[in-house]
Order: C-alpha cells, then sequence, then structure tokens
C-alpha cells in the first residue's frame, strides 16, 4: 500500500537489488538492466533466453548512481562517487553470460579510472552524440 492508500502490484518477476536502489539504466541492445545500489552495481539479462534470478553484482563502497552505455553497450561509464571523485569504465562482455546464481559477485576491475577533484561528486552522467566526450555533472 501506498502512503494514500492506493495500492501498487507490479507486474512480472521481482528483481532483488542489494539496498536504497537509486537508478536503474537498460543497454543499447536491451539485454541488460543495471542497476545502482548502495552494495554497488547489480546487472540482470533481460533477453528471453536466461532466466531474470540470474545476476551479477560488482561490489563498490561510496559509488555514486549513475552510469551510461556506450552507444554500442560495449562499455558501462559510471560516476566512482566518494569512492574516486571521477568516472570509471567498465567492460561488458561478462555480463552477457550467465550467472550461476542470484547476486553472483562478479569481482571487476574497471578498465579505465579518470580522477577529478577530490571535492568532485559526479551524480549524471551523458555522451555527446558521437560518443566521443562524456559529461559528468
Amino acid at each position: 500500500n501506498l502512503p494514500n492508500g492506493r495500492q501498487l502490484t507490479p507486474v512480472g518477476e521481482r528483481l532483488y537489488t542489494g539496498d536504497d536502489l537509486w537508478n536503474v539504466v537498460p543497454s543499447p541492445d536491451g539485454k541488460l538492466i543495471v542497476g545502482f545500489c548502495d552494495p554497488g552495481i547489480v546487472i540482470y539479462p533481460s533477453d528471453a533466453r536466461t532466466t531474470m534470478t540470474s545476476s551479477y553484482r560488482i561490489p563498490w563502497r561510496n559509488a555514486a548512481f549513475c552510469g551510461v552505455f556506450t552507444k554500442d553497450g560495449s562499455k558501462l561509464i559510471a560516476s566512482s562517487g566518494d569512492a574516486g571523485h571521477g568516472i570509471q569504465l567498465f567492460e561488458t562482455s561478462p555480463w552477457y553470460k550467465p550467472a550461476s546464481e542470484r547476486l553472483e559477485t562478479l569481482e571487476q576491475i574497471p578498465v579505465m579510472s579518470i580522477k577529478a577533484d577530490d571535492e568532485a561528486y559526479i551524480n549524471d552522467i551523458a555522451l555527446s552524440p558521437d560518443g566521443k566526450y562524456v559529461y559528468g555533472e
């Protein structure tokens, strides 16, 4: 029940993340759903060939809760929040292999990290139309 007394009835399977799911980003090909939550990044397959109960979790403390896929979906650019005061680039190819369990830990090291000023906390990320530039706010 919602505070106004209305009922919310979800449709479809429930996807579990960690505490405080802050943002959800679909991949350009529609085959992945990435969630940003307090314990890290959670990756779910969204195509019919896999089960929605298998997922990966990339542990990440003090991260911000935003990211964007490159146009081809081969990389995810994510804010590193207080953990690095900049952005990090992840390869997405390992995420297409089905996980063996729900929230299977994937110890994935970013391909690239770009540090900004120590006071920077990037809360939103966008790519230029040609995909050559990343903008952080």
